[in-house]
């Protein structure tokens, strides 16, 4: 029987890393190091090839290539980053390809990333309007989120684990230094009655009143 050869593959990793160890510390200009789980197998003939998802023109973010994404724009030492996403996005998009993450995510990449994580945050921004704070605690996230869907005020799609990666990672933090002012990120809340002004309420509304549109 005929050895198939693997390409595209520099062997088996750790399963930690995938999550905790960013693109910037494992990639050099020279060297592409598998980053993200294999998502496919392609073969052909007596050749195997492991696809990974960077290859595939879509990528895997770790949330520690989030922090330093975030980081590089938003921490304290960094204003003309700041200044420049404000100016010339395009330009700070492919120095972070080229400076902080050698090229292993791509100028699109980049900025699919960025706008995905403003969209998070104005949700979030709305979350904590909505709830008057981090929400009551008579109440789970997930249930604030039920509600504020019942009352017709969009969360888009805010999970209760990407408010934990937000808080627990600093990055509302880092966002709330530069965007909390911004009318931009803020969507005013309707007026509507069934909106509730105390927690007793909200569980009220939450266990008995009927989904929209159904």
């Amino acid at each position: 029987m005929k050895k198939k050869r693997i390409t595209g593959w520099e062997g088996p990793k750790k399963q930690d890393e995938k999550e905790n160890i960013p693109l910037a510390l494992v990639h050099a200009p020279e060297v592409r190091i598998l980053a993200c789980e294999v998502t496919s197998i392609k073969e052909k003939d007596d050749e195997v090839t492991i696809v990974d998802r960077d290859l595939e023109g879509l990528t895997c973010w770790s949330m520690a290539d989030r922090t330093l994404l975030f980081q590089y724009v938003l921490g304290p030492d960094n204003d003309k980053n700041y200044e420049l996403s404000k100016v010339n996005p395009t330009k700070l998009f492919n120095k972070i390809s080229m400076e902080l993450f050698h090229g292993c995510f791509s100028v699109s990449a980049i900025c699919n990333q960025w706008n995905r994580s403003t969209k998070v945050y104005t949700w979030i921004l709305q979350y904590k309007e909505f709830t008057g704070g981090n929400g009551d605690g008579d109440l789970l996230v997930k249930d604030w989120i039920t509600l504020a869907w019942k009352t017709q005020i969009d969360f888009g799609t805010l999970t209760p684990k990407q408010l934990d990666e937000w808080y627990g990672n600093g990055w509302k933090d880092l966002w709330d230094s530069h965007y909390s002012d911004n009318p931009k990120m803020h969507w005013k809340t309707p007026c509507n009655s069934a909106i509730p002004v105390s927690s007793d309420e909200a569980l009220a509304v939450l266990l008995y009143s009927p989904m929209p549109n159904t």
